[in-house]
């Protein structure tokens, strides 16, 4: 709160003082997610201010207006600040965002051990009903995406990937 003083002088004569308290706080948004899903909100305090954001870690006095669940990914810079009209702007607060992601298990079964040869699994343990992206490698190189059990030999190692809303984490196993 800022308090202006304010006297009138004219021909000698003085006023008396008159005085105006002025709400210029803004209080500074408050950035919340859950790290499973990447779903969040933005929100500010006080009453009747307007939240502008942005995703980029740009300046959010130019971006988005905040309002409901928003959908982040892992590695956003997300800013914030609140303006509220006849007041100032609050200070931005910033966020960086962080999903969790469990690693990839890679379960390998034999098929026929004379010939060496096996069977591959992936899993990645999730409930947070958000799309996974499970791909494998034989050569670490080159990608395919996993839907079911990869035939392998017992010469080469089982490389997985999963990513989750912008988050990667890598498994290998020696077949």
């Amino acid at each position: 709160n800022v308090t202006v003083y304010a006297t009138c002088t004219r021909n000698s004569l003085t006023s008396s003082t008159a005085q105006k308290t002025c709400d210029i706080d803004l209080e500074k948004p408050v950035i919340s997610y859950s790290s499973d899903t990447g779903e969040g909100t933005i929100t500010c305090s006080t009453a009747n201010s307007t939240v502008y954001y942005t995703t980029n870690n740009t300046d959010p006095k130019s971006g988005s207006t905040a309002s409901g669940t928003i959908q982040f990914t892992h590695g956003m810079v997300v800013r914030a600040i609140a303006y509220k009209k006849g007041k100032w702007s609050s200070e931005a607060t910033s966020v960086t965002i962080s999903i969790n992601l469990n690693t990839p298990v890679i379960s390998i079964s034999t098929t026929s051990a004379a010939a060496g040869t096996g069977s591959a699994t992936i899993t990645v343990a999730d409930d947070s009903k958000k799309t996974i992206t499970i791909e494998y490698s034989l050569d670490n190189s080159t990608w395919s995406t996993y839907s079911t059990a990869i035939s392998v030999d017992y010469t080469k190692t089982v490389y997985a990937r999963a990513t989750k809303l912008g988050r990667t984490t890598t498994a290998n196993k020696y077949a």
